[in-house]
């Protein structure tokens, strides 16, 4: 069994079985069909018919090794205890006990107290911490023993699974590559376990640059430079694929960013090496992105420019932004050389006119006309490139003037991809909020936040209520004209409940890889019952070593905080499991938090924001898991072990990669209120929960908040159409689910 297609399938709510071995025809149920049923029932799974059918004529063996994939994918082998045992009661060990303790090891004449020395060294002195509930060392945080044990059952919900072949593989590889929106991580690994698998289709329409990179680059690997130009249209594809090569992000980061990015994981800056360090991880980053490509992918780049469509002053016009990174990727590829063949007179002239800044910048113009008060010109520039006018439209209105701008948009307004008119719809009122600080995310990761600029607080707040108005309705009557071009399928459609609680797949993409399914950030979750169990995973298949990640929560009041952390185990409403530093053999070290949402919202608690931070230096580690349990049923933690994971109660979970270069993850926000969880990702620096900044969540969520749902999204495409909703599925209706493929077939309008 391929074990990486399988979990690609899993992860889409599917499990994958070989056609050659399925057969759908009615059967008996067998045992060993109806023993997995009730296996993944108890694990939160329900098969469908489908699948269930195809089951029943499987042999005993087949199942068993579906079966033991399952367990591999949730995780059921590997170590879920925590440092406490039966963590949810209080140890009652105090900061005087640590205190102690502390001193015992470090003063060699209490050594003469009575106590007991732990196999990890440390002395523990006799009425300080009572040694009998815990796993591991209470200073160091090393477990002593690991344990397999998890619970099953105890979850109140069933997520579907249905039958896939090679077939469904294929044809997901295909939807991804034909999805009109930047694919999020979750996606982006799914693809690439397919292309390296089956490789790219023939005469594939990729219509994302972000997408097209990742075929370019595996056709690259393999050496098929014909078919690898095809996905190649203009420079700035090339330096984006051949950057991506070296630094896995799809967006451009210059190296004097990416490499100052990646000094500040190296601990604090209060160590009396931190300095050193700092500079010994930039020399070995900025080793890691030296430039240097065989013969065969210099003539590729030289062909590539010589054949590229476009003059050669509007070739160098799409390279200036990136002036600087240009000059070592035409050093490196040699560019310069292939210029003076006779066979590259096209190359040649590009180079020169390049060097020579002999080129008109049309950025450039259109800044010179804005800031020189010259509005037609600016505007008739502006309406040349309707996609740079969309995102460039709050800053004209404020430096030309609405109603001017505000006619010229609607003029192009129609030539926008869809995606641009929905974006532009959700957060219009965001960027002209006077009162509202910005969140904003940078390239590669990490979360800033603009205050409005003096510009915008110059205006009254009648004006730019004005302008919000004026541009949403230009973006909704676009979109319904481009969506009543469109045949429509049925007069009535059907929208799940669930779809007005997913956001529409664009901006704010997720670098971590949820497990089950594609889910957008800021993704909403009803909470079933009064706790929820966040849960941290790390370490799985490293030896033994010092790696220290910590699971905290920090609760927010309207006048204070607090946070549940390795140094506040239990504050009101909230106990941690303990502080785990290092990671056992191979199974990797869990850590957990008990939320108890009634005990919050009596404590007058507003909001609990989820956070994992990197302790140790080299930011948060690729093998790092999060998640949280709910259930309406009560969730146990073992006495003996500790251990307190369910798969079947899980409700969100995501492997956490990409963050190297940052040190803490808030990966959700509980609003107690609400009795709702959504997911976020806004990663950071800091190490510790006291470090997180409030306002940069509250500006995240906030940002989150003027999302479109799905569910919005086809109201209006059914207004376009003129469709009536209805309630329920009906046949002869039009039916869209918060299924995995309903919400790619969303995404497919959106181009």
């Amino acid at each position: 069994m391929n074990i990486a297609l399988f979990n690609t399938a899993f992860s889409a709510g599917a499990i994958l079985i070989p056609a050659n071995k399925v057969d759908e025809t009615p059967c008996t149920a067998t045992p060993e069909a109806t023993a997995f049923a009730a296996v993944m029932a108890d694990n939160g799974y329900g098969l469908d018919q489908k699948l269930f059918r195809a089951l029943c004529h499987l042999e005993a063996a087949d199942i068993a090794a579906i079966n033991e994939a399952v367990e591999e994918k949730l995780q059921l082998k590997l170590n879920w205890m925590p440092l406490i045992k039966g963590w949810t009661t209080p140890t009652g060990a105090t900061f005087f006990d640590a205190l102690v303790a502390m001193f015992a090891n470090v003063l060699p004449p209490l050594r003469d107290v009575e106590g007991v020395t732990l196999p990890c060294g440390h002395f523990i002195p006799k009425g300080t911490f009572p040694l009998e509930r815990y796993n591991g060392c209470p200073l160091c945080g090393t477990p002593f023993d690991t344990s397999a044990e998890t619970f099953h059952g105890q979850g109140s919900n069933l997520k579907p699974l249905t039958l896939w072949t090679e077939t469904d593989l294929r044809a997901y590889e295909l939807s991804l590559l034909q999805s009109r929106v930047p694919l999020d991580a979750t996606q982006t690994v799914a693809l690439r376990t397919l292309i390296a698998e089956y490789g790219v289709p023939a005469e594939v329409d990729i219509p994302m640059r972000e997408t097209a990179i990742i075929a370019f680059l595996a056709l690259a690997e393999s050496g098929d430079y014909d078919r690898a130009a095809t996905f190649i249209k203009t420079p700035v594809d090339l330096l984006r694929a051949l950057w991506s090569e070296k630094t896995g992000l799809t967006r451009i980061v210059t190296p004097a960013k990416f490499i100052a990015r990646q000094g500040r994981t190296v601990g604090y800056a209060w160590q009396a090496d931190y300095r050193e360090r700092v500079q010994e991880k930039e020399n070995a980053t900025a080793a890691e992105l030296k430039l240097k490509y065989p013969r065969a992918m210099c003539r590729f780049a030289a062909t590539l420019f010589e054949n590229m469509p476009g003059s050669p002053e509007g070739i160098c016009e799409l390279m200036h932004p990136q002036r600087g990174m240009w000059v070592r990727f035409i050093r490196a590829l040699r560019l310069s050389e292939y210029a003076r063949r006779h066979d590259h007179p096209r190359l040649r002239e590009i180079l020169d006119r390049f060097y020579r800044t002999d080129y008109p910048v049309w950025a450039g113009e259109v800044e010179t006309a804005m800031l020189g008060g010259e509005t037609e010109r600016a505007l008739a520039l502006l309406k040349q490139r309707p996609g740079t006018f969309a995102r460039m439209l709050v800053a004209a209105m404020l430096h030309l003037g609405q109603e001017p701008v505000l006619a010229a948009f609607a003029d192009v307004a129609e030539r926008l991809p869809m995606r641009l008119l929905v974006t532009l719809d959700m957060y219009i009122a965001y960027c002209l909020d006077q009162q509202t600080e910005r969140s904003v995310r940078i390239a590669g990761g990490g979360t800033h936040v603009l205050t409005p600029s003096a510009a915008l607080q110059a205006k009254t707040p009648a004006e730019t209520a004005a302008m919000t108005d004026a541009v949403k309705k230009i973006c909704a009557d676009a979109i319904r004209r481009q969506f009543a071009g469109d045949r429509a399928t049925a007069g009535t459609v059907y929208i799940s409940p669930e779809l007005f609680n997913i956001p529409v797949p664009i901006g704010e993409r997720a670098v971590s890889a949820a497990d089950d399914g594609y889910v957008t950030q800021g993704t909403s979750f009803d909470i079933s019952g009064d706790n929820v169990r966040l849960f941290l995973h790390w370490g799985e298949g490293l030896p033994a070593q010092h790696i220290d990640m910590d699971l905290s929560a920090i609760i927010v009041y309207d006048d204070h905080r607090t946070e549940c952390a390795y140094y506040n185990l239990n504050p009101t409403g909230a106990i941690h499991s303990g502080d785990i530093q290092q990671i056992p053999d191979m199974v990797g070290a869990a850590e957990y938090i008990e939320l108890d949402i009634p005990a919050l919202a009596h404590d007058g608690a507003r909001y609990v924001i989820f956070n994992v931070s990197a302790y140790t230096s080299g930011g948060i580690h690729p093998t790092v898991r999060v998640g949280w349990m709910d259930s309406k049923y009560p969730m146990k933690v073992s006495n003996e072990t500790g251990v307190a994971y369910d798969p079947s109660t899980v409700q969100f979970s995501a492997r956490v990669a990409g963050l190297d270069s940052h040190d803490q993850l808030v990966f959700g926000i509980l609003d107690i209120s609400r009795r709702s969880i959504a997911w976020l990702e806004m990663a950071d620096n800091g190490q510790i929960a006291r470090n997180i900044d409030i306002n940069k969540v509250k500006a995240l969520m906030d940002k989150l908040s003027q999302r479109m749902s799905i569910g919005q999204l086809l109201l209006l495409r059914a207004e376009g159409l003129g469709q009536r909703r209805i309630d329920s599925p009906a046949e002869g209706a039009e039916v869209f689910r918060a299924t995995p493929a309903d919400i790619a077939h969303v995404a497919g309008f959106l181009g």
